[in-house]
């Protein structure tokens, strides 16, 4: 299993809190379990640590290719 965040884009200054962050990475495995493993404990992990963040929703969560 391989997982990687490998783009992270908020904001246009260095000084400003932005509105909105996008994370984009990709999870790679041999097995549909595991994808789904993975999947439902990133899903987890994201609404688990939103209140702490004072993050209000999650927009889209990717797709799983075969």
């Amino acid at each position: 299993m391989v997982v990687s965040v490998t783009r992270i884009a908020g904001g246009s200054a260095n000084n400003i809190t932005p509105e909105s962050v996008e994370l984009g990475g990709t999870v790679r495995t041999f097995e549909k379990e595991v994808q789904e493993q993975i999947r439902s404990a990133l899903e987890r992990i994201a609404h688990g640590s939103m209140p702490f963040h004072g993050v209000s929703a999650i927009e889209h969560m990717g797709h799983v290719l075969e």
